[in-house]
């Protein structure tokens, strides 16, 4: 099978015993723009689930505020991964993390965007009209409520504190936005009871 270079190709003309001559020099740089290709994508995405990171988000945000576009907010929040990781080590719990990323982008119409934002916190940017955050919200609980990971031998239950925040009604800039988002996220969280681990 064929493979793809890229060339860089430059040119130069010369006088040489009156004639002009000219020169072509050409450069193999396939592997220069391989690894540029990875350095920019990695600069924009999460290396852990390949979902767009932090820099991304606070320009969209900063695009949408600047054009005056309505848009939500859904934060999401792993429940007690901290125990996940603690019971069966940060290898199964990078593996959950996956797991929740892939889940998340199964959301695909109704969101424009889904970012990760920290250990365990992602965000879904959502620029449908206000309904759309609840179709958004009960396909990710629905999806979860019958899900049980085959990541490890234990069955494993997984479950999802979401916080939700509007521009422009509550708030005008990204960080009252996901403050609020986060308030509301963390609100869910102290209500629910039991165990995450089925054992």
């Amino acid at each position: 099978m064929g493979r793809v270079l890229t060339l860089q190709i430059n040119s130069e003309f010369v006088e040489f015993d009156d004639e002009h001559l000219k020169f072509l020099m050409i450069r193999d740089i396939t592997e220069v723009k391989v690894v540029e290709a990875k350095m920019q994508y990695l600069a924009y995405h999460d290396p852990l689930t390949g979902l767009l990171n932090r820099l991304v988000l606070h320009s969209k945000f900063q695009e949408l505020i600047t054009i005056e576009n309505p848009f939500s907010i859904v934060m999401i929040d792993l429940d007690k991964f901290k125990e996940i990781n603690d019971t069966y080590g940060h290898q199964i719990g990078d593996q959950v993390l996956q797991y929740i990323a892939s889940l998340l982008k199964q959301a695909g119409e109704e969101t424009d965007s889904i970012y990760r934002i920290g250990g365990d916190e992602f965000l879904i940017l959502i620029i449908e009209p206000e309904g759309s955050v609840e179709k958004v919200r009960n396909y990710i609980e629905e999806s979860l409520k019958h899900s049980v990971t085959s990541i490890v031998d234990t069955p494993l239950s997984l479950s999802l504190s979401i916080g939700v925040s509007r521009y422009p009604e509550d708030g005008t800039n990204e960080d009252i936005l996901i403050k609020r988002a986060d308030e509301d996220m963390y609100l869910t969280k102290r209500t629910k009871k039991g165990s995450l681990l089925e054992r």
